[in-house]
């Protein structure tokens, strides 16, 4: 089941990722360990695939 953005987002959060800043619709993650993630917020539009595997 593809996740849109904000759903992304929320799951991360809940998971220990930080949002580190935002510049426009993308919101910059990281997490100890992990290299940052950057996820592009386009209103209820789902995300891709390979995206949805960082989490």
């Amino acid at each position: 089941m593809p996740l849109t953005a904000k759903q992304m987002l929320k799951l991360a959060k809940k998971n220990g990722w930080k949002e580190v800043r935002q510049k426009r619709s993308h919101h910059i993650l990281q997490k100890d360990g992990f290299p940052v993630v950057v996820v592009p917020v386009r209103g209820n539009e789902d995300l891709k695939k390979d995206l949805s595997n960082h989490y």
